[in-house]
This record gives C-alpha cells, structure tokens and sequence, in this order.
C-alpha cells in the first residue's frame, strides 16, 4: 500500500528508510513519497527506501503539505508516517483520518492538544487505522500495557514515571558528580538535546507524555491541568552554558544532600485519583523503582485496582533513534495488519480505490 514519510531528513525518519531497506523487513508497502521542511518529493511508482533520502536532498521544489494533499486525493488504503516534531504536520493528523487516510506518528503534538482534538482523532481511529505507541517511551510497551489493563476492565490508580532520556541522562550524569554545564553540554553534543537545550529543561515534553499516557487510561484532562515545575529555569537574556553557572552552587549542596540521604533525583510525572497530576524534580530513595533508573532509561510505575499493592514496572531504553524508528516501524506493521484485509475484500488482484 501507498506509504508517505514526512520527516525524511529527520535523524527518526533517515533511520526509518534504513530499516525498510533492509531486505529482512517485510512490510506490505510501498514509498511513494517523502517530504522535509524544505521539500517533498512524490513518485507513484514507488521510491527506493535507501535512495529515498538522497533523492529529496536534491530535490528543489514541493512541500510536507502539498504531499499530504496528494496523499488525502490518492488511493486508499493509504498511509501516513509523520516523524516530525512539527505542530503544523501535527495539526492534519484528524483530517487526515477523517479522510481515510492512515497514520503512524511518534509526534506527540496531537495526541498532548486539547482534550476536544484528542476526542476528534480517536473518533477517526476508529474507522482508520493508526499508531502512536512511540510517542510515549519509543519501543516501551507503556501504551500498549495501559490499554491492557483498560480493556479487561481494570483502573490506573496511580502513575509515577521517568520519561525523558534527555533529562535522565542529565541527572545520570550530575549524580556522577559532573557539573551541570559540563552535562548539558554532553547531552547537546550526543543529540539527546537540542541546541539550546532550554526546551528540554521545561519539561514540556514530559507533560505530553504523561497527558497521553492518561488518555489511554480514560482519563480526561487537558495538559494545563498537569501543573509544571522545569528542572531548572534558565532566563533568556544570555547564552544557556553561561545562565546554567548561576545554579552550579545549589545543585552542588543538593547531590550531596540526596546522597547523604541515600535518595536520587529524578524528574518525575506523577499522577493520582486523589492528588492529580504534576510533573516536577524529586528526591527519591535509592529503593524506589524510579531511582534505579539510568542515563536515557524511562521507568514507569503503574498501580490499578487489580493490582493491588504490587504495581506493574516497565523499564528500559526510552529514547535513541534506532528504538524509535524500530517502534515506528512496528507501528507501521500493525496498522498494515489492519488495513490489508480491508483492501482483500475489494477486487482481486487489490486494486485500490481512488477518490475524487
């Protein structure tokens, strides 16, 4: 089937080509098209995956929205891989749906919108198929375990999670006794954060995926309700490397006091029936599950009515481009194993329907 990749040149999209060039993957599709912020690409006789993104470096005219306008007027089943972190390629996800058009995205912006979109994009999932399991620990099975539980009846109580490598990362490191310029600089330097990394230190990102993560357990909430407190607040007058020395003191007497307290920093989103939800720094001991957590590692404490008192932990590798792309990928193999047999049903051989 028809398949579009908008985020091409992306460091998720490049290693997503990769992989379905990889003559041991075997998925039901075919690359028709593949878009950055700079151009778009689009070869209904499909594009070789591995050449796929050489092609688009070279390529001077068309646009990630042109692409999917062609891609909501062309065949059906049709779908649409969106490995962009981009709120306007975000903001087509329940049109796109809506028209029969299928999408895998690890693009957290839609799913984290308001509580309104959110409803509108499950309601079109559920007449087309799509996947955002990534969106939340790449190729942790966090999602997967929540809808789970959800289906055979049970109720989340309570949530405690570690979900951003970046910030674990940071905090891996500063515990290890390197300065907080010196890991930030790291975590800029590996790609674990951007450029200037004051994004990373709001916390935003995590708020999305605990926003998310209470979606799927039925919870309705608006991710303004998740009340917010950054890692650190770093103003914007000066250079980020220069504004994080003012902090290097305060961190310093911190580490020392969580060691002698044999507890960890960690930054935590949390969730209750009784307390809400919030998302802030925490000190922990060295006993709780989220405490053993390190470096990119997400850990995830879930605790529901059938559970009872022994919670369910997941753990493991929560950000890396190959685990995302690979999580993407298994997405792009679910909605497929949807989709396929709704296109038997139609004419043999398949001929898919075009629409006006």
């Amino acid at each position: 089937m028809p398949l579009a990749l908008i985020g091409a040149s992306g460091r998720v999209g490049a290693d997503l080509l990769k992989l379905l060039a990889q003559p041991a993957i075997d998925a039901p599709v075919q690359l028709v098209g593949v878009a950055n912020s700079r151009a778009a690409l689009w070869q209904a006789e499909g594009l070789a995956p591995g050449l796929a993104a050489e092609r688009l470096r070279a390529q001077a005219g068309g646009s990630a929205e042109a692409l999917i306008e062609q891609l909501i007027a062309g065949e059906r089943p049709a779908l649409l891989v969106d490995c962009t972190a981009s709120a306007a390629i975000a903001a087509h996800s329940a049109r796109l749906l809506e028209a029969g058009v299928s999408l895998v995205t690890p693009n957290k912006i839609a799913f984290a919108g308001t509580q309104r979109d959110y409803q509108r994009l499950r309601q079109a999932a559920l007449t087309t198929p799509a996947a955002w399991s990534a969106t939340v620990g790449a190729g942790l099975p966090i999602l997967s375990t929540i809808r789970r539980l959800r289906a055979a009846g049970d109720r989340l109580t309570a949530i405690e999670a570690t979900l951003s490598g970046t910030l674990g990362s940071l905090l891996t490191r500063v515990h290890d006794g390197v300065s907080l310029r010196q890991a930030l600089t790291e975590a800029v330097h590996h790609g674990l954060a951007e450029p200037d990394p004051r994004i990373d230190l709001s916390g935003q990102d995590v708020r999305r995926k605990l926003t998310i993560m209470l979606r799927e357990a039925g919870v309705e909430i608006e991710p303004g309700a998740i009340a917010l407190d950054p890692l650190l607040h770093l103003g914007s007058e000066q250079p980020w490397d220069e504004a994080v020395g003012a902090h290097e003191r305060d961190w310093l007497g911190l580490i020392q006091d969580a060691r002698r307290s044999q507890s960890r920093f960690v930054y935590r989103a949390r969730w209750s029936l009784a307390d809400g939800a919030h998302v802030a720094l925490a000190l922990v001991p060295d006993a709780h599950p989220l405490a053993g957590a390190r470096g990119t590692e997400n850990r995830v404490v879930l605790h529901s009515e059938y559970q009872g008192d022994t919670p369910i932990v997941i753990a493991g590798a929560g950000a890396g481009v190959r685990i995302t792309a690979a999580a993407v990928l298994a997405d792009v193999q679910a909605v497929c194993e949807q989709l396929l047999p709704l296109a038997s049903v139609r004419e043999q051989p398949v001929r898919l329907r075009r629409i006006a």
